[in-house]
C-alpha cells in the first residue's frame, strides 16, 4: 500500500512538472520570436509577441518597455507613453524608461500646442504665450535633435508643421 500511495505521488509530482514546464516553453518561445523580431526591427511581429509577454508577465518591466520602444518607433505616442507608465511603475529606478516617457510626453505636449494654434483667435490673450510656448518647445526639440546629445535609437524626430495662421484677417467670436 505505501508503495502504491509513493507511486501516486511520484507520478503527480511527475505530472504537475510537466504541465509547469510547457507554459515555460510557450514564455521562452515567445520571448525568443519577440527579441528576434525586435532585433530585425519588424514592428508588427515585434509589437505582438512583447504585447504577449506583457500579458503572460505583466510585471516584468523590461517588456513594457521594449513594447514602449516599439509604439515610439511605429508613431503610437499614446501607447508609448501609457507602457513606458507601466515601466516606471514596476521599476522606478529605470532611468531610459523616465527619459523616453519624458521625451515622448514633450513631444505630446508640442502637438498638443501646435494644434491649438491653429484653433485659437490670434486676438486672443493667450495667442502669444502659446505661440511662445509652442516656438520654445519647438526650439528644444530640435535642439535634441542637432545635438544628439542623448541618443534614443530610432525614434523618428518628426515636428509637425503648422498651418500658417493669417493674423491680418480678423476672427471674430460669436
Amino acid at each position: 500500500m505505501k508503495k502504491y500511495i509513493l507511486s501516486l505521488i511520484f507520478i503527480s509530482l511527475f505530472l504537475t512538472g510537466c504541465a509547469t514546464t510547457q507554459p515555460q516553453l510557450k514564455i521562452e518561445e515567445v520571448m525568443d520570436e519577440a527579441q528576434i523580431a525586435y532585433k530585425d526591427k519588424n514592428w508588427k511581429v515585434a509589437e505582438e509577441k512583447f504585447a504577449q509577454l506583457v500579458s503572460l508577465l505583466p510585471g516584468e518591466p523590461e517588456f513594457w518597455f521594449k513594447l514602449g520602444n516599439i509604439y515610439a518607433r511605429t508613431n503610437q505616442p499614446n501607447k508609448a507613453i501609457t507602457a513606458y507608465k507601466e515601466v516606471v511603475i514596476r521599476n522606478p529606478k529605470l532611468a531610459k524608461a523616465w527619459h523616453n516617457l519624458s521625451v515622448m510626453s514633450l513631444r505630446q505636449t508640442t502637438h498638443l500646442f501646435i494644434e491649438m494654434l491653429q484653433y485659437l483667435n490670434p486676438n486672443d490673450p493667450l495667442f502669444k504665450r502659446a505661440k511662445k510656448t509652442a516656438d520654445d518647445l519647438l526650439a528644444i526639440l530640435k535642439s535634441r535633435q542637432n545635438k544628439q546629445a542623448i541618443k534614443l535609437g530610432d525614434f523618428p524626430a518628426t515636428i509637425p508643421k503648422a498651418k500658417p495662421i493669417s493674423t491680418d484677417k480678423k476672427i471674430t467670436t460669436e
